[in-house]
């Protein structure tokens, strides 16, 4: 009796290790999944917080470092130029700055080294949304004959929406004759997203010009102008300035002197009222001496692109370990913040 329980137990025990032979390989790999992909898990929520804050970090830097460091460069090479700059204009100088962990830095010039979050290594990218591209300031060769031409800079490679750009317009007389023209009008074409703030009077342009309100300028918006300008469409709502007020001819009959040789400046401000990349476009429209019309109206030219400054906008990409995402952030008056984002 005892020897069939004894074989019984036996054959219970064997089929028991039989069972486990099956189960237990499966059960353990299951095991062994679980934790990895919880460990996955943690380290992708790790690198999710660490890009998180590191992009924190970028946006109070956008907004609020205006000590950061020289960043001048020409054609990507840095050339200091003794200006400490902001961060964001440090950006808007090299098209793109990067934040990185020591892990992560690769040596360039426009990156800078950040604290580990979560002892992760991450890198965040902030990027200008858009080429800053314009034709370079022109440089005609003197002639003895009409060589008029102007050209538009700004102060500053970046704005906050909602923030003041001053912008100088350069009106030059190239002719190898001392012979004198007069200017009558000078435009500026701004997108539609600007409002004209104010004429700096104290530039040269206006030297002579007796005081009075005609020294500010026209302010109109393109498809509210009867016989818009070159490149001022009629059915676009861009803001259009034009000197003299009225568009007649200098107040009191005064034109602008501009001989050969020299070149005077118009220095005004606008305002950008939304995020973006913006241009301006600029035309000058000169006489003879003794004229009463306009022999020549020089720029207004579609494809001439001036001055360009970013308004308040940049894109942000970051990546650490199992973790990416693009994002976009604001800048202005109300401070800063993502506008959006997007896991990868």
């Amino acid at each position: 009796m005892r020897s069939a329980q004894r074989g019984a137990i036996l054959i219970l025990v064997l089929i028991m290790l039989g069972a486990g032979a099956v189960v237990l390989p499966p059960s353990l790999r299951y095991v062994r999944t679980t934790l990895n992909l919880l460990r996955v898990s943690q380290q992708t929520t790790m690198a999710h917080y660490a890009l998180d804050g590191i992009t924190q970090q970028a946006l109070a830097m956008l907004q609020y470092d205006t000590s950061f460091k020289d960043c001048n460069n020409v054609s990507g090479i840095p050339t200091p130029d003794a200006i400490v700059d902001s961060f964001a204009n440090c950006v808007a100088m090299w098209g793109k700055w990067t934040l990185a962990t020591q892990g992560k830095l690769t040596g360039g010039f426009n990156e800078t080294q950040v604290e580990r979050v979560n002892d992760q290594e991450v890198t965040v990218s902030i990027e200008v949304p858009g080429a800053l591209t314009a034709p370079p300031e022109p440089t005609p060769t003197p002639t003895s004959d009409v060589c008029i031409f102007t050209y538009g800079t700004r102060d500053t490679t970046w704005a906050q929406a909602g923030g003041i750009i001053t912008y100088e317009i350069h009106a030059v007389n190239c002719s190898s004759s001392p012979s004198m023209k007069n200017l009558r009008r000078l435009v500026v074409l701004l997108p539609s997203a600007f409002d004209y703030v104010s004429t700096d009077y104290s530039s040269s342009l206006f030297s002579g010009w007796s005081a009075g309100a005609n020294k500010e300028p026209t302010v109109a918006r393109c498809a509210g102008i009867d016989n818009p300008y070159p490149g001022c469409e009629a059915n676009d709502n861009s803001l259009i300035l034009i000197w003299p007020y009225g568009n007649s001819v200098f107040v009191g009959g005064t034109a602008v002197p501009l001989a050969g040789g020299q070149t005077k400046v118009l220095r005004f401000k606008a305002s950008p009222t939304t995020w973006g990349i913006f241009y301006i476009d600029v035309s000058v429209c000169f006489f003879s001496a003794g004229a009463s019309g306009c022999n020549v109206e020089v720029g207004n030219d579609p494809l001439k692109k001036e001055a360009p400054v970013v308004v308040g906008m940049f894109n942000i990409n970051g990546n650490g370990q199992g973790y990416a995402f693009g994002a976009s952030s604001k800048l202005d008056g109300s401070g800063s913040g993502l506008i959006s984002q997007v896991p990868q």
